[in-house]
């Protein structure tokens, strides 16, 4: 299956209700943009306020060319307030295809996606970055949904992302965590494995990696995420 169909169209994968949908998007220039604005808004929101963090224009500038960057060899999915058409969530998977794509392979972290894929004897183009897992939580709020249905939907961004990565023929994982994500996943069964020390980006963070193949995957995240169904294309 190509990526390009989940990068042409708006792909539904799942409607809550009349007021709440999950889909994958069109890849634009301006959408990259609505999306990376949002993700990192949310991250302004939350990281900050959990760690000694304080963002700047040129932290979101350097993601937005990331993620513009990126963008050919991407899937974004989004949370839809239907009524507005409001983002409420995203989540986001890319391809690795060359060296310094992904910004774990830039300062400060430096990682080798070849020499990782070397040692976990993958292809380094079955590498997938996983970024942009946000919800607003105060938006569902407003509109009237608990906690509970931000937490479901937080976890069905994230289970639909690797899915799709794995779908599309990922085998690995990575991504840049910080502690509180990752007990957060942990405890869903996605086993993020550190590989490098914590350092100063977007935060306290490190980089983690998820074996997504098959016989690697955790029961616990396996019984969730293979009932998750990838829909047809189009």
């Amino acid at each position: 299956m190509k990526l390009e169909l989940f990068q042409e169209n708006d792909t539904i994968f799942e409607q809550f209700n009349d007021c709440i949908m999950i889909k994958t998007i069109k890849i634009t220039r301006e959408s990259v943009i609505r999306f990376t604005r949002f993700a990192f808004e949310q991250y302004a929101k939350k990281i900050s306020s959990r760690q000694n963090w304080t963002p700047t224009t040129q932290d979101y500038r350097t993601m937005l060319r990331e993620e513009l960057e990126m963008s050919p060899y991407s899937f974004y999915f989004i949370a839809e307030y239907i009524p507005t058409g409001a983002i409420l969530g995203t989540s986001r998977g890319a391809k690795w295809t060359k060296p310094d794509m992904f910004p774990c392979e830039k300062a400060p972290f430096f990682v080798s996606i070849p020499k990782l894929a070397d040692k976990m004897q993958v292809d380094p183009n079955t590498f997938y970055h996983c970024s942009h897992i946000s919800i607003d939580a105060d938006l569902l709020s407003s509109v009237g949904y608990s906690r509970s249905t931000s937490i479901r939907i937080f976890q069905k961004l994230n289970l639909y992302s690797i899915n799709l990565g794995i779908y599309l023929g990922g085998q690995l994982g990575i991504a840049e965590l910080d502690k509180a994500v990752e007990r957060h996943l942990s405890n869903k069964g996605f086993d993020w494995r550190a590989i490098t020390p914590v350092r100063d980006y977007i935060g306290s963070t490190y980089v983690g990696y998820l074996d997504m193949r098959k016989n690697h995957i955790s029961p616990k995240l396996a019984e969730v995420l293979y009932s998750v169904a990838i829909p047809a294309s189009g």
